[in-house]
Formats: C-alpha cells, structure tokens, sequence
C-alpha cells in the first residue's frame, strides 16, 4: 500500500509505500516501508514536465520544417504556373515557367511552356499575314497615285540605313523598317479627291489629312509588336519645335525612330514629282532639310541622313 496524500511528521513532508516481506513458505515476516521526499516528487514531475514541453516544441517545430519543405516543393511551383497563366493573359507568350525536378507539376509545367511556344508562333504567323495585307494596301493606295509610287518602300530603306548609321541596334533598325513601310496606312480613311488635289488644301481637308496618323495607330494595333512601332506610324510628321502633328511633341519627346521617319519622308516627298510641283534635286533637298534641321527635323537625324545620302 502507500499514502495517497501527503504526509506531515517530524521528519518532513513524506510519501509513504508499505509492502510485507515473505519468507519461503509466504509467511509475512517483516514489513518494507519507503518513505519519500514530497519535494523530490515536486522535483521529479517538474522535470518529466519540462521533458514533456521540450518535445511538444520539438514536435512543432518538426512539423514546422515538414510544412515549409512542402511549401518550396509543392507551393512554389504552382505559384510559378499561377505567374505564368497572368503574363500569357497580358499577351506575353514568352514567358517561360521553371520548375525543376520531377513529377506531375514538372509535366504541367513543361506542357504550359509548350503551349505558350505554340501561341508564340501562331500570333507571329498572324501577324505577318496582317502585316503584308496591309503593307499590299499601302502599295495599293499609292498604286492609284503614280506620284507617290514606292514612296513607303524608299522611306523604309532611307530609315533602316540612317538607324544604323546612328548606332541603333540592328534589331530596332528592323523594326523601324518594318513600321515605316506602313507609316502612311492611315490615308486609306482620306478620300482620294483630298489625296490627289492639284491644288492648296482648305481647313476642312487639312483638318481631314492630319487624322491619318491616328486612324493608322487604330488599324495596326492589333498587330503591332511594341510601341516604338505605333510611334512610327503616330509621331512621323511631329516637328521638333513642337508645330507638328497631331500631338505637339517637342524635342525628345518625340520617339528617335518617328524622328528619323519623319526627315526620311521628307526628303523622299522633296525629290518626288507632285502634281503641285515638280520633283526637287538631290542638293536642293537636302538643304532644306538642313535649313529646317532644329526646327521642324532633329538635328542629329539630320546629320545621319545627310552622310547616308553622300555614301550613297
């Protein structure tokens, strides 16, 4: 037997346990009695506690360490797909998903750049179908006048080089190429009456002319590939004291590759015939251009183009 409660005798605060001592016959011959120490108790359970809180922290921060791996190897990799699905919705198809390792996620993700790939293409298969549509209405609307005939095409080569002799990139000489071929497809909105007018336009025509550039941004939109693009196209009759149109940019507020558009275009329309007047010569194109080099054209594009049409 022993206490249930704690005892209290001379020698201290006790637990007590009692157990009889057999001999070899099982006859009781003596009594065992065990007096405890109720602080060493105290002491003991406090210890086994301390143990017990040790390993529950233990055990959390076990789980911790579990949940935070399955966070990096599960979690992580759908939040990159997530990632992925955003930037395809906001046309960005090249945007590629890494994850690494093996498994079904790995196979998601590796299907989801596949098909990224695959809308990559089929839009840039698009948009040169659109492209050479609408470059051949270009060739179509100048077609009907044999005064502006390969205008676009000059423009575009006359741009190309300058960029290049400026020290743009190849890649952005390209598109600035690309874009001047279409940088007047906004006139297909002007009625042919106001194109081919031998005389000085009144208001109301001139009113209608400078909308071209802004019914162009609105046809190639679709297909454009950047913004430097739809500059081109907005911005190439933009003058650099700010008179231009149809925004009133001024100085470097105007995109570099509609600046050299604009002094290509220019010089192509000085040394065309119009019905208006005949064509310029070469020298005498050029000193216009230098005459307005600083007002109506940036005076470094200016310079490029003068070195190009000399090498030439």
């Amino acid at each position: 037997s022993a206490d249930r409660k704690i005892t209290v005798d001379p020698w201290g605060a006790t637990l007590s346990g009692y157990a009889p001592i057999l001999n070899k016959k099982g006859k009781i011959v003596a009594m065992l009695g065990i007096d405890v120490s109720a602080e060493h108790v105290n002491r003991l359970q406090r210890i086994l506690y301390q143990r017990l809180a040790i390993l529950t922290l233990l055990s959390i921060l076990v789980s911790m360490l579990v949940g935070l791996w399955f966070s990096r190897h599960v979690t992580e990799p759908v939040k990159k797909l997530v990632a992925g699905i955003r930037a395809i919705s906001k046309g960005d198809l090249s945007f590629k998903v890494d994850v690494r390792g093996k498994g079904e996620i790995k196979e998601l993700a590796d299907s989801f750049n596949d098909m990224a790939g695959s809308l990559s293409e089929s839009r840039e298969r698009l948009r040169d179908y659109f492209y050479r549509s609408v470059k051949s209405l270009v060739r179509g609307l100048e077609a009907k006048d044999h005064y502006t005939a390969g205008h676009s095409d000059r423009v575009a080569e006359y741009a190309y080089k300058v960029a290049l002799e400026m020290g743009l990139p190849s890649e952005k000489s390209g598109l600035l190429r690309d874009a001047a071929h279409l940088h007047d497809i906004g006139k297909l909105a002007i009625p042919e009456s106001i194109l081919n007018k031998s005389g000085k336009l009144d208001d109301n025509e001139w009113t209608i002319v400078r909308m071209h550039p802004v019914v162009g941004v609105d046809i190639l939109k679709p297909i454009a590939p950047n913004d430097d693009f739809l500059a081109v196209v907005r911005s190439h009759h933009e003058r650099y004291d700010g008179s231009g149109y149809p925004d009133k940019l001024k100085g470097e507020q105007i995109n570099i590759l509609a600046k050299i558009t604009c002094v290509c275009d220019a010089y192509d329309a000085m040394t065309s015939d119009r019905s208006y007047r005949p064509a310029f010569n070469k020298e005498h194109a050029v000193s216009e251009l230098e005459a307005k080099s600083g007002s109506q054209f940036d005076p470094e594009v200016v310079k490029a183009f003068v070195r190009v049409i000399n090498i030439n």
